[in-house]
C-alpha cells in the first residue's frame, strides 16, 4: 500500500491505484506491527490494513505501536495501550 494525498487528506492505495482506505484522515503514517495511526481533526487512532478502525480515534497522541504496547496521551494522562485499546499498567 502507499500514502496518497488529495485536497489535504489521506488514505491509501494498492499498486493498481486502487482507494483501499480512504482519502479522510488529516494524518496517517505507515504501518507498524500491522496497524497505522491515522488522525482525524485533533484526534488519533489506530486502523488495520484494510481501513477498519481497531483503536478509536478519541486520543491526543499516540506513538506507533512497539512490541505489541503504544504510548498515547489522553486527558493530560500518558499511558500504554496494547493492540485491542486496553490499558496496560507498566
Amino acid at each position: 500500500l502507499a500514502v496518497v494525498e488529495l485536497k489535504g487528506k489521506y488514505g491509501f492505495i494498492d499498486k493498481t491505484g486502487k482507494e483501499v482506505i480512504p482519502l479522510k484522515y488529516n494524518e496517517i503514517w505507515g504501518f507498524h506491527e500491522g496497524l497505522t495511526r491515522v488522525k482525524i481533526n485533533d484526534k488519533y487512532g489506530f486502523i488495520d490494513q484494510t481501513g477498519k478502525e481497531i483503536i478509536p480515534l478519541k486520543y491526543d497522541d499516540i506513538k506507533n505501536f512497539d512490541g505489541g504496547l503504544a504510548i498515547v496521551k489522553l486527558n493530560g494522562r500518558e499511558f500504554y495501550i496494547d493492540k485491542n485499546g486496553n490499558e496496560i499498567k507498566r
